[in-house]
């Protein structure tokens, strides 16, 4: 494989494959070798094998390609986006026999039986309809700027069955998109918000920080809500380090607790927040039996918690395996890090869950968001009009 360099300009249809540190050097490094024009087929951690993981943070895989026919009005990539100084880069255009890049869970075929999902079930009489041939083959200046803002076919499709979308369509943009506003904020509410229990278990995928995410809800319910809370870490047969949580709960002087018995003595009115370990999502038979753990103790609330960076068939694939566990709620973590927030509306308006919260960054004192809607709105339908 060629290395792009400055001498070498990149080719129409050609695929690049860059190992980056963070997603802003993805972001800096893409527009400055690719072009303003190359756009992001698929980002994928790698992870650090053996006591190499001690030394050296995880990476990201970005590959990335060039159109064929160059979209001149294409966005270019926001102006205030933090650079970071001197970063390295390892990046090579993908051969064209190369398979594509696998994702961070591999997902195995399901079986014919099994072949149904939450996408394509029809939980409401107004979801998941295929939308008409001339809609899709013709695209109206509108849907195309709400595609290029990252909506899904999924979400077009659900608008494109609203009474009177067509007269929408033909609206001066800036009142279109008022409309698509509002129109998005009525299948918002369908999902009717559930009010947090006693007893709140978080769990998700390893890697989506459902631990940071609980710290983020303790400090909440702690400061803000003056709700007194007691933490649990959940082993599972997989072991599930104690070490952040403790020294977070030791700050905050919040109990912490491991044994199941324990549970007797959590005083009352203290909220009980459990920590999981964290399940692969090719083992959906776990995801079932920690579902069953969590009725054994009559844990009422359950949050999904979930890397938004992900590729979104990962993300389907985890909702369906959080409603398996009986998730009433949803928190999308590493937000700084998603290049096009919109890919999430397929998610929010079809998966059954309210978010409880957005967090952004790796840490506790990332920055929590919770007006989900108002924050989802601005990000991907709010400066589509400048």
């Amino acid at each position: 494989m060629a290395t792009v360099d400055s001498t070498s300009a990149p080719l129409p249809g050609s695929t690049y494959r860059l190992v980056v540190n963070s997603a802003e050097e993805a972001v800096r490094l893409i527009h400055e070798k690719l072009g303003p024009n190359a756009r992001v087929v698929s980002v994928k951690q790698i992870g650090v094998r053996g006591l190499a993981s001690l030394l050296r943070a995880p990476q990201l895989e970005v590959i990335a390609e060039i159109p064929t026919a160059p979209d001149a009005s294409a966005p270019s990539a926001p102006a205030d986006r933090h650079v970071p100084s001197d970063p390295s880069d390892s990046s090579t255009p993908a051969s064209s026999t190369d398979p594509t890049p696998q994702p961070t869970f591999v997902i195995p075929p399901v079986a014919a039986e099994d072949e149904t999902s939450w996408l394509d079930e029809e939980p409401a009489a107004s979801s998941f309809t295929a939308p008409s041939p001339a809609s899709s083959d013709t695209p109206v200046p509108l849907e195309r700027l709400l595609t290029r803002a990252g909506l899904g076919e999924q979400t077009l499709a659900r608008l494109r069955r609203t009474p009177h979308w067509a007269q929408f369509c033909d609206f001066p943009i800036g009142d279109a998109l008022k409309e698509v506003v509002e129109l998005v904020r009525a299948h918002w509410n369908e999902t009717p918000e559930q009010p947090l229990g006693m007893r709140v278990a978080f769990f998700g995928p390893p890697g989506s920080g459902t631990t940071t995410a609980l710290c983020k809800a303790l400090t909440i319910d702690t400061f803000f809500r003056q709700q007194p809370a007691v933490a649990m870490k959940l082993d599972g047969e997989q072991p599930n380090p104690t070490e952040g949580l403790a020294m977070f709960c030791e700050a905050l002087g919040i109990p912490l607790i491991r044994l199941g018995d324990e549970i007797e003595l959590v005083p009352e009115g203290h909220r009980l927040y459990w920590d999981a370990t964290g399940f692969p999502l090719y083992d959906g038979p776990a995801w079932h039996h920690l579902g069953n753990i969590l009725s054994d103790f009559y844990v009422d609330s359950r949050v999904l918690v979930l890397n938004a960076a992900y590729d979104i068939n990962l993300l389907k694939r985890a909702y369906t395996l959080g409603c398996e566990a009986g998730a009433t709620h949803v928190v999308f973590t590493h937000l700084d890090e998603v290049f096009h927030w919109g890919k999430l509306w397929d998610l929010l308006l079809s998966g059954g869950l309210r978010p409880l919260f957005f967090s952004c960054g790796q840490n506790v004192s990332g920055e929590l968001y919770e007006d989900t809607f108002e924050l989802m709105a601005q990000r991907t339908l709010g400066n589509l009009n400048t």
